[in-house]
């Protein structure tokens, strides 16, 4: 999500972009990764009111059950128990037989 707002008299507010799947007014969503769960009370795209968003659609979803200051931008919206979050520190040193990166990406 890359907004998150109140509108007085609706509530939570937050807009983003849709990745993958969709959502439907009613739903039940999860934010991450602070696990906080909330229900899709609104749906709007493009302005327009909707009862479901699909994938590559900018949407604003207006929460029922959470508030503003429980959720921050930069979180995700999924359906609940759909994505496992693990988290790992990675260093990796490139061994000098590796040769050259090529500007393309490809060897």
């Amino acid at each position: 999500m890359d907004r998150v707002f109140t509108i007085k008299g609706f509530g939570t507010v937050v807009t983003g972009t849709l990745v993958s799947g969709s959502v439907r007014h009613e739903d039940e969503v999860e934010i991450l990764p602070s696990g906080v769960r909330a229900k899709v009370r609104g749906i709007e795209v493009h302005g327009e009111e909707v009862e479901r968003a699909w994938a590559g659609n900018r949407a604003a979803l207006n929460f029922a059950g959470i508030g503003v200051e429980e959720i921050e931008r930069g979180q995700t919206v999924v359906h609940p128990d759909t994505l496992n979050l693990r988290m790992a520190d990675v260093r990796l040193k490139l061994s000098a037989s590796a040769g050259k990166p090529s500007p393309t990406g490809r060897s």
